[in-house]
């Protein structure tokens, strides 16, 4: 994967491990070669009370962290592995599908801000050029129907400016979380605000606040809990509240609740600043009979 300088910073004083009773500790993540990190998750949709998909991964991603900057961190990551399986054979046209969807991203050299969240892609180029590749090979019979076109459409949009889609997918907002910076235990903070796409109201996105809590430091490692809630709740309940009318009242019954909850555990190296393991699970409900469920956990192996 290429590699290149677009910037010159100065260098952040590094931190090493702390010792004795510690209470805070400044995070940062250092300049690391060839990480590898096991990634599995398990994405289910329920529907009228039965489960309709069961879709469960497992990745391996490469990282190398390329050098820290007082404003952010240089990174390259690579998917040099991943196995899908789906518990529903009528999806595993879709899946396939996905998989061609993928291979632009399978290497990426991206900018982290300070506390962690991607801000730049720098390998933009790269991305379009297996794009265009993926699209004169696996993906040519879509050329054949109109609506199939709109699907190349967004793709052309999706990659040549991937920014967005990398922010707006769960699994890289918890692996790149904004966890950095000064931490001390028991803090109970709101760290970040944004939106996440809705995965029942696929058309909208649910704004939301990011709490963080520092819940052990010890030497070489610390815990930390995020979790996100949503924002101006009453206002997006209305709203759902008409899409769920329109889209699943009818085969889902009447009841409608919705809630949207997401929680993420880590452990980091303090020294390295590097996920040793994490845990998370997001659960989007409308009702009992209709609501969608994400599991995630990273290893560092």
């Amino acid at each position: 994967m290429s590699v290149f300088k677009f910037f010159e910073e100065s260098k952040s004083e590094k931190v090493g491990p702390p010792s004795g009773d510690i209470r805070s500790i400044a995070l940062m993540l250092q300049p690391n070669k060839n990480q590898r990190f096991e990634i599995s998750y398990n994405i289910r949709f329920f529907a009228m009370g039965q489960m309709v998909v069961d879709v469960r991964t497992s990745t391996i991603w490469l990282l190398k962290v390329i050098d820290s900057f007082e404003n952010g961190t240089l990174v390259d990551v690579e998917v040099e592995d991943q196995q899908t399986f789906n518990s529903n054979p009528i999806m595993n046209e879709m899946q396939d599908f996905a998989k061609a969807f993928n291979y632009p991203t399978k290497m990426l050299v991206i900018k982290l801000m300070s506390l962690g969240k991607i801000e730049r892609v720098l390998n933009q180029e790269e991305i379009f050029s297996r794009w265009e590749e993926i699209k004169e090979e696996a993906l040519k019979p879509l050329e054949k129907a109109d609506e199939d076109k709109e699907i190349l459409k967004k793709g052309d949009i999706q990659f040549s400016d991937t920014l967005p889609a990398l922010q707006d997918t769960l699994l890289y907002s918890i692996f790149f979380g904004a966890f950095y910076g000064t931490k001390t235990v028991g803090d109970n903070n709101i760290i970040d605000t944004g939106r996440y796409n809705s995965q029942l109201f696929q058309t909208k996105s649910i704004p939301y606040e990011l709490k963080e809590k520092v819940t052990d430091i010890k030497s070489g490692s610390i815990n930390i809990t995020q979790s996100a809630s949503l924002i101006n709740d009453l206002q997006v309940q209305e709203e759902f509240g008409k899409l769920y009318d329109e889209m699943y009242k009818q085969i889902c019954g009447p009841d409608f609740n919705y809630q949207y909850k997401l929680l993420v555990d880590y452990n980091i190296d303090s020294t390295s600043g590097l996920i040793n393991e994490c845990n998370a699970s997001l659960r989007e409900k409308a009702n009992d009979m209709l609501y969608y469920q994400a599991d995630y956990t990273i290893k560092r192996i």
